[in-house]
């Protein structure tokens, strides 16, 4: 509602960005899916999870170049609170293929994306050099999350951040 309020007032443009491309692709591939399904009452409904992709044009309208350090501050802020519920429960329940690491998530798949998606950018913004002073929360943030994921058993995303970089 807000993002929405904010196109009507003129602060948020909405413009064409690439990304919406595969973004495109993935919400024609899953309703042909959905559609071609043996069971469509069963494959129709979980259509609704797409409605989540309309975060990308709302990211990419909101995240604008003047409000990229804001943004970076407010994921690395998240992704710690996360990761930090994350030690917890591995304080508390051990790692192993039964207790993985979901952070503030539901799910560990989920946890591990978002954490993925957090050192990816941090480590952007380390390479691009721009910022030195910036490495003096970063690196420790960057530590935790390598440190979580590396016992979050959770190879995907070891191999996404792998591939990215």
């Amino acid at each position: 509602m807000l993002w929405l309020t904010a196109v009507v007032r003129g602060r948020v443009e909405v413009k064409w960005h690439p990304i919406f491309i595969p973004v495109m692709g993935c919400v024609v591939w899953s309703v042909v899916s959905a559609l071609a399904s043996a069971d469509q009452s069963l494959s129709m409904p979980a259509l609704d999870n797409l409605l989540t992709l309309i975060l990308v044009p709302m990211a990419v309208s909101v995240v604008t170049p003047a409000r990229w350090d804001r943004f970076l501050v407010l994921i690395s802020e998240s992704s710690v609170v996360s990761s930090a519920v994350a030690v917890g429960q591995i304080a508390v329940c051990g790692v192993d293929l039964e207790n993985r690491v979901a952070g503030v998530f539901s799910h560990y798949m989920t946890f591990a994306g978002w954490t993925m998606a957090a050192v990816l950018m941090l480590v952007g913004e380390v390479l691009k050099g721009q910022k030195p002073r910036r490495l003096m929360w970063i690196l420790p943030v960057l530590a935790l999350h390598a440190f979580v994921l590396s016992v979050s058993l959770t190879r995907n995303a070891w191999v996404g951040i792998a591939v990215a970089l």
